[in-house]
């Protein structure tokens, strides 16, 4: 770790706290994180999710070429980079190249998948590409059911995490990190100490439980667990977060997020790009990020967090 990078966290995290103490918008340091969307499309089929939507040849991708020119204008501040943002990484075409962009930058490299895709030869790219980072999310639903997650298969994806955990002893590896994921619903909280005791045996190094997100909270009928629960029902049968929707976001002084065409947005929880910011196309990601427009939604969020749609229904 350099000692600008280590520099600019401080001075990211000293405006983010000087805005919330005065009220006024403070920006001092640069993103210490880049989330990169290589991918918007996914092989999975959940109704609720924007990437979940296109397939096959509607499937979009990052240009390399942009994604080394962000690196390039961000590299000497920012230091962790999720390649994620709406979609599964291992669709992208270019993946060896991501993560040849990753050690050139000297990155902190993380990746979200479901984890269908993992095969012998995504195995090899990752522990050649040393990724520091590789989080699994796996879904018990049936299909049938609720439609959270349409098309998973529980069975393959774990045996895909231990034929990776193979792989690295093979290549005497310790990277990537795997982190496997349960999404707790209703359903099958019942079913965590199984989960638990089922991927600590295929050698996740961790295994963490993330409760459901649910994108239509006004349907009283959501299957929201009773332990790990984001939501609350209120009386009139809607849901709203547990968590008090307060007006600050750490992310919108910590995480750059750029879409795969380019568009900077507040935050991961855009998901449709309602609230672009610029685009890193035509424009320095560095300049964007203390930019007027990125600035007045700073400003928007520390008066009314309310106000924006993407912000009801965050866990921030």
């Amino acid at each position: 770790m350099s000692f600008r990078r280590i520099w600019n966290y401080l001075l990211m995290i000293k405006g983010f706290y000087l805005s919330l103490l005065f009220r006024k918008v403070i920006v001092w340091g640069q993103p210490f994180a880049l989330s990169a969307e290589l991918v918007r499309g996914c092989n999975l089929h959940c109704p609720g999710c924007v990437g979940g939507t296109l397939h096959g040849e509607d499937v979009k991708q990052m240009s390399p070429g942009l994604l080394e020119k962000t690196l390039i204008s961000v590299y000497k501040r920012t230091f962790y980079l999720q390649l994620w943002f709406q979609g599964e990484p291992f669709l992208y075409n270019e993946l060896t190249k991501a993560f040849q962009l990753s050690q050139k930058y000297r990155m902190f490299s993380v990746l979200a998948t479901n984890g269908l895709l993992l095969n012998e030869s995504i195995n090899q790219q990752l522990i050649d590409g040393k990724l520091k980072k590789l989080i699994v999310t796996i879904d018990t639903l049936p299909s049938s059911e609720n439609g959270y997650r349409v098309g998973g298969n529980e069975a393959s994806v774990v045996t895909h995490i231990k034929q990776l955990v193979q792989q690295k002893k093979l290549h005497k590896s310790k990277l990537p990190w795997i982190e496997a994921q349960m999404i707790v619903t209703s359903e099958n909280e019942n079913q965590i100490d199984e989960f638990k005791r089922v991927l600590k045996e295929a050698g996740a190094d961790h295994v963490r439980l993330k409760p459901a997100h649910f994108n239509r909270l006004d349907d009283p009928d959501l299957p929201v667990p009773s332990k790990y629960a984001r939501y609350k029902k209120h009386p009139t049968g809607i849901w709203e977060p547990i968590q008090p929707i307060r007006n600050r976001c750490r992310r919108l002084w910590s995480t750059l997020v750029i879409s795969h065409k380019g568009q900077v947005v507040p935050c991961c929880f855009d998901k449709g790009i309602m609230y672009p910011l610029g685009n890193a196309n035509q424009e320095n990601p560095t300049k964007i990020w203390k930019a007027e427009a990125f600035n007045k939604y700073r400003k928007a969020i520390l008066k009314n967090r309310r106000q924006a749609d993407i912000c009801r229904n965050c866990t921030e």
